[in-house]
């Protein structure tokens, strides 16, 4: 008796861990939760800082905290493809900057668009390592104003000379992290190598940590 027993739950137990790892497959995971972004890592050879980089402090616009809103689509049971929306209230720019045109540090909230791959190895039984390739369009929403003064050949000012600027950039990233349940913990890197920071092409890096958190799917 004890052995029929022992022997039903064993299918049991076997039946519902296929059917678990079944659920993933053809699935949209929706997901939210918070990131921290680490002050940026420039490489050693940083050329000048552009004109538009003056006008803000490229170290607190490119840190601190941020909301992600995405979802995610199980190609296989270990393999997904996602988007995600990050949401920063921080600075745009600054009250520093050529001729101090600009008198007051603002603020204003930018967006990033997040394009991902993940693969998840299982491990440890219950969790899942997880490997993560994508990449990001930062700073979106960063438009500005900037008013110049305009100069005859006296050194007299004649006018005022304005245009749009913004500080938005693309970035691969990749990042490595654990997950459990519907929770995932990730850590990783912004690699940037073009922006509107520098006069030539630079390559800098910010490191994140975000957590996730799987609340619904289709």
């Amino acid at each position: 008796m004890r052995f029929k027993i022992v022997y039903l739950v064993i299918i049991f137990l076997t039946t519902a861990s296929c059917f678990s790892q079944d659920m993933r497959k053809g699935n949209l995971f929706f997901n939210v939760g918070p990131e921290y972004r680490i002050t940026p890592i420039y490489n050693a050879g940083v050329s000048s800082l552009s004109k538009e980089a003056n006008y803000t402090n490229i170290d607190l616009q490119n840190s601190g905290m941020a909301l992600n809103i995405g979802a995610a689509y199980f190609l296989t049971h270990n393999l997904s493809i996602g988007f995600n929306n990050s949401f920063r209230h921080d600075i745009v720019t600054t009250g520093q900057g050529p001729n101090n045109t600009l008198s007051s540090t603002d603020r204003g909230l930018l967006i990033g668009y997040h394009f991902r791959a993940n693969y998840m190895f299982e491990v440890f039984g219950k969790g899942s390592l997880i490997i993560s390739l994508g990449y990001s369009l930062l700073n979106r929403n960063s438009e500005f104003s900037v008013h110049e003064p305009l100069y005859d050949m006296n050194g007299q000012e004649t006018g005022v000379q304005t245009y749009l600027a913004d500080y938005k950039f693309g970035s691969n990233s990749v990042s490595l992290g654990y997950g459990i349940g519907k929770s995932k913990l990730m850590i990783g890197l912004y690699l940037a190598g073009n922006s509107v920071y520098f006069n030539e092409r630079t390559t800098f890096m910010i490191p994140f940590l975000t957590y996730g958190y799987d609340f619904g799917k289709l």
